[in-house]
């Protein structure tokens, strides 16, 4: 006998199903992690600070790099190779270094260098400041990133 009963209408409970939205895709991300304070990022909304997983790479391969990071002790020792950013060979050498911590992303072409550069900020501090593009974003738009020497 058909009619209406809880398994759906009909006898056989055969009823449609109302259409299912589509589960919504967001792009990968990593939680940002701020060396100054060794802590993730928080937002005022509470919520963990974001990027993209490739920016996420180049910022901690750079601060590991630069000693930044209490975890990897044993890194960033070169960095006191670089006596002065005014030495001749001081932008060959944290060049060589930089591309050595982000062979990695720069042979998967995940990312491209655009410059690296010293700049001065005050009388006694001297950041590094690596500009690089990440191919997996659009528009691709220079990102730096900068650790003090």
């Amino acid at each position: 006998m058909a009619g209406d009963f809880d398994a759906g209408e009909d006898s056989a409970g055969d009823a449609v199903a109302a259409p299912v939205a589509s589960p919504v895709i967001t792009r990968p991300r990593a939680l940002r992690f701020d060396p100054a304070t060794r802590a993730h990022r928080i937002n005022a909304d509470g919520t963990y600070a974001d990027l993209h997983p490739v920016d996420a790479l180049v910022a901690n391969a750079i601060f590991i790099t630069a000693g930044r990071l209490n975890s990897v002790p044993g890194l960033g020792t070169d960095w006191k190779k670089i006596e002065s950013p005014h030495h001749p060979r001081a932008k060959r050498t944290a060049e060589d270094m930089i591309k050595l911590a982000l062979a990695e992303p720069l042979k998967r072409k995940d990312i491209t260098i655009m410059s690296i550069e010293f700049e001065t900020r005050g009388a006694y501090t001297t950041m590094l400041v690596v500009n690089y593009v990440n191919n997996h974003l659009h528009p691709r738009i220079e990102i730096p990133v900068s650790v003090r020497i």
